[in-house]
């Protein structure tokens, strides 16, 4: 019995952390980069659930924003791949998306072993990309959320302010009571 309450504590903890506006913006930015990601084939899932928890952030939503944003890893691959073929200085492989795909549909394996080396670049240019686009779209978000009033704002003694040490419980009492004055 011990042991189910404190799994489900966990679990009640992990539902709970990062609903301010700032960890929202940054699921959501993370979420829709890390979908992104040319080469991940299902890894998405795993990478945002280590970003979650190494950024204490929502579970739920990082996971919603991966989800949700999977068809852009299709409509992203070219642009990635040329970016990783510009910074390789590599020939333009020239296929579109639409030649690319009907390459898998006929043959996965196949298709995967002969562009290989796109998928590489393509990688590359995530790499590069990618951290630009989570600021991007953190910056924008961040102003948007915090429009919404319900949405809890993150105290000073917060874990994120306090280098990893949770915040105790008097810590958002007082907050709240110097906002008040």
């Amino acid at each position: 019995m011990k042991a189910r309450r404190k799994i489900l504590a966990f679990l009640r903890d992990l539902l709970r952390q990062g609903l301010s506006p700032e960890k929202i913006a940054l699921c959501l930015a993370l979420g829709l980069a890390i979908s992104t990601v040319p080469i991940s084939f299902g890894l998405g899932t795993a990478l945002c659930t280590a970003a979650a928890v190494a950024f204490r952030l929502n579970l739920p939503a990082i996971q919603a924003a991966n989800w949700a944003s999977a068809p852009l890893q299709v409509l992203l691959f070219i642009p990635y791949m040329r970016a990783g073929e510009f910074l390789t200085r590599a020939n333009r492989l020239p296929l579109s998306i639409v030649q690319i795909s009907a390459m898998f549909h006929a043959d996965f394996w196949g298709s995967l072993a002969r562009l290989w080396g796109s998928i590489l670049r393509a990688t590359l240019g995530w790499v590069v990309i990618a951290p630009l686009e989570v600021l991007l779209i953190y910056a924008i978000l961040v102003p948007v959320l915090r429009m919404i009033p319900v949405l809890p704002r993150e105290a000073a003694g917060d874990a994120t302010a306090t280098g990893g040490v949770r915040a105790t419980a008097e810590a958002p009492a007082t907050a709240t009571a110097a906002e008040g004055e």
